[in-house]
C-alpha cells in the first residue's frame, strides 16, 4: 500500500475517537472494538498493525481472562446486595448524623458498580433532609457517590489502567489517589454540606450488623492483596537472582486470586442473606441470579475489559505513540485535555487508556510517575463528574425533578476549586 494514498495516522486517530464516542452512546465496549479495528486498518508501514497477532495477544492472555471474569462478578455482587437490601441495612445501621449521612449514603452505593446506581442513593439523600434544595441534592448525590470511586480498587477503570501505568497492582493507584480523594471530600463538605442544618440521628446504630453487612465487599481485596504482594515479591527475586527461581505458570497471575476472592464474596453474600434472621433482608435464591445478571447487564463489563486491552495493543503498534511524542506537548496541555476528555466522553477509563500511553511515550518512561498520574487522573475524573452525559448526573437530575443547568451551577463550584488546585499543585511543583 502506498502511504500517500492513506489517511494520515493523526487524522485516523481523530476519526477513531469520534467513532468510539458515537457508538459508546449504545455500548462503550463495542465502540472501542470498532474504533481499534478502524485504527489498525488505517495503519501503514512500518507500523502496520497485525490484527491477528493483536487478537492472539489479548484473547489468549490469562491475566486479561481473569480480569474479565472478575469484572463480571463485581456487578453481580452489587446486584445481590441491592436485591437483598443488604446495602440499605448497612447504611441504616451505621446511623450517623445527617451531615455525615448525606456523604456516606451515596458513597456506600458508589462501591457497587451498577447501572443507574445513583437512583438507589437518591431516595436516601432525599429522605435524610427533605427540605434541602433539589439542585444541592443532585450535587451531593453525584459528588459523594463518585468521590469514593476515585480510590476504590475493585472497579473496571483500575483494572484497565494500572497495567498501562506499569504499576504492580491497582492498590497502588488507590494509595496515590488518597490525597486527591481527601481534598475532594473536604471541598465537597465545605461547599455542599457544612451549611446544612443539623438533624438528630435516630439511635439505630449497630456497628456489628454494619461490619457483618460490609463483609461481602471486603472479602475479595483481603484475598487479592496478599496474593499480589507474594507474587510481586517472587517476581522481584527472579530478577535479582536469575536462574534460582523457576518461572511461575502463566495462569498463576494476581488476577486469579481476585477472581477467587470475588467468587467467595458472591457465595458468602448469598449465604449471609439466607442466614440473617430479619424481615427486612430478602433472601436471594440462586435462580434469581439470571434476573440480577440481566438487570446489571454484566456482559458489558468483560466486553469492556477485552475491548480496552485490544485498543491499547493496537494503539501501541500503530505508530501513534511515536507521532504524538514528537509533538512534545507541555504537561499543562495534558491536564487541560484530560479535563476536556472527561467531559467529552463521560468516562474515565477511555481517556486514561489513551492519554497515559501518550504521556509515557512522549517522556520515554516505562512507569508512570505518581505525581503526574494523580494530576491527570484527577482532571479526567472531574470532567467525567460534571458532564451532562454522565449517567449518574442525568439520573439524579431526573429523580429530583430539576434541570441540568440549575444543578450544574451548584456542582460547578467544587469542580472549579478542584481544577484550580490541580493546576496550582503542578505550578508549585515546578519551584522544586
Amino acid at each position: 500500500m502506498n502511504d500517500s494514498n492513506v489517511i494520515p495516522i493523526w487524522v485516523s486517530f481523530l476519526i477513531t475517537i469520534v467513532l468510539i464516542l458515537i457508538i459508546a452512546r449504545w455500548d462503550l465496549g463495542v465502540g472501542i472494538f470498532i474504533g481499534a479495528v478502524f485504527l489498525a486498518l488505517m495503519s501503514v508501514f512500518p507500523y502496520r498493525v497485525d490484527l491477528l497477532q493483536v487478537s492472539l495477544t489479548v484473547f489468549l492472555n490469562w491475566e486479561i481472562f481473569f480480569l474479565a471474569v472478575s469484572v463480571t462478578l463485581i456487578p453481580l455482587l452489587g446486584g445481590i446486595m441491592e436485591e437483598s437490601h443488604l446495602m440499605m441495612e448497612l447504611i441504616q445501621k451505621l446511623d450517623v448524623p445527617n451531615r455525615m449521612s448525606l456523604m456516606l449514603s451515596p458513597a456506600f452505593f458508589g462501591l457497587l458498580p451498577m447501572p443507574g446506581g445513583a437512583l438507589l442513593s437518591a431516595p436516601l439523600v432525599d429522605k435524610i433532609d427533605p427540605q434541602l434544595d433539589s439542585n444541592k441534592k443532585v450535587a451531593i448525590n453525584v459528588w459523594f457517590r463518585e468521590v469514593i470511586i476515585l480510590i476504590f480498587p475493585l472497579q473496571t477503570t483500575f483494572f484497565v489502567i494500572y497495567q498501562i501505568l506499569n504499576y504492580s497492582s491497582p492498590y497502588v493507584m488507590t494509595l496515590i489517589l488518597i490525597a486527591p480523594f481527601l481534598v475532594m471530600v473536604l471541598i465537597g463538605y465545605l461547599i455542599l454540606i457544612k451549611r446544612t442544618p443539623k438533624i438528630q440521628r435516630k439511635g439505630n446504630r449497630n456497628i456489628w450488623i454494619f461490619l457483618r453487612d460490609l463483609l461481602p465487599i471486603v472479602i475479595a481485596p483481603l484475598i487479592d492483596l496478599p496474593a499480589r504482594i507474594i507474587i510481586g515479591n517472587y517476581n522481584k527475586k527472579q530478577l535479582e537472582y536469575p536462574g534460582l527461581y523457576p518461572d511461575l505458570p502463566q495462569w498463576l497471575s494476581p488476577s486469579l486470586f481476585l477472581m477467587i476472592g470475588l467468587i467467595i464474596s458472591v457465595v458468602f453474600c448469598l449465604f449471609l442473606v439466607k442466614k440473617i434472621q430479619s424481615s427486612y433482608i430478602q433472601v436471594v435464591k440462586p435462580k434469581q441470579l439470571i434476573g440480577i445478571s440481566k438487570k446489571m447487564k454484566i456482559w458489558r463489563y468483560p466486553l469492556l475489559i477485552y475491548a480496552m486491552y485490544f485498543f491499547i495493543n493496537v494503539f501501541k503498534t500503530s505508530g501513534l505513540p511515536e507521532f504524538i511524542s514528537d509533538l512534545n506537548s507541555p504537561f499543562v496541555l495534558f491536564l487541560l485535555i484530560s479535563f476536556l476528555f472527561g467531559i467529552g466522553t463521560g468516562r474515565v477509563e477511555l481517556p486514561g487508556s489513551i492519554l497515559f500511553p501518550i504521556f509515557l511515550t512522549q517522556y520515554s518512561l516505562t512507569i508512570m510517575p505518581y505525581f503526574e498520574f494523580a494530576l491527570i487522573y484527577s482532571a479526567i475524573f472531574l470532567g467525567y463528574l460534571i458532564t451532562p452525559i454522565h449517567p449518574c448526573m442525568a439520573y439524579s437530575v431526573d429523580y429530583f425533578k430539576t434541570s441540568y443547568v440549575k444543578s450544574f451551577k451548584v456542582v460547578a463550584l467544587p469542580i472549579l476549586v478542584c481544577i484550580i488546585l490541580i493546576f496550582a499543585a503542578y505550578g508549585i511543583s515546578l519551584l522544586f
